[in-house]
């Protein structure tokens, strides 16, 4: 099945569809990192990565009060509106960002969305990447 994609089996992937439903994913087959984005993929070795770091945002929660039923009822509504938009711009952000050299792609971005699962995701990663760092993966360099 990945062997169209990856030089091997992979070892760890993580994948989804984006918020714009487009293939969406991470991949590290015991020799290089792939990252999907926008149904595009980059091949990486080591070496091409620049910088990398990742960061996962709570969105903000709108509460609007009201002295009358009216107004309480208008707020509510409202703040609804501004807290599902905050939620699917937030969703969008969250990630791992990947520095990579490149003149026509330099930043290939793995979105993970909202909430623990998208934590404990990028702190995974983060876990792969310190470990590419001090030997403990072998990758292509």
């Amino acid at each position: 099945m990945y062997g169209d994609l990856f030089a091997h089996t992979p070892i760890k992937i993580d994948a989804d569809l984006d918020a714009d439903n487009y293939v969406n994913a991470i991949c590290y087959d015991g020799e290089f990192l792939y990252v999907l984005q926008k149904n595009k993929m980059v091949t990486l070795k080591w070496s091409d990565v620049r910088r990398w770091e990742w960061s996962v945002y709570d969105p903000a929660k709108q509460t609007t009060s009201g002295f009358t039923p009216g107004v309480a009822l208008q707020g509510m509504i409202q703040d609804t509106a501004a807290n599902l938009s905050n939620a699917a711009k937030t969703a969008k952000e969250n990630g791992i960002s990947l520095a990579v050299k490149s003149l026509d792609h330099p930043i290939w971005f793995f979105c993970t969305g909202l909430g623990k699962p998208s934590l404990s995701t990028c702190q995974k990663w983060e876990e792969i990447f310190r470990q590419f760092d001090d030997g403990t993966l072998a990758i292509a360099r």
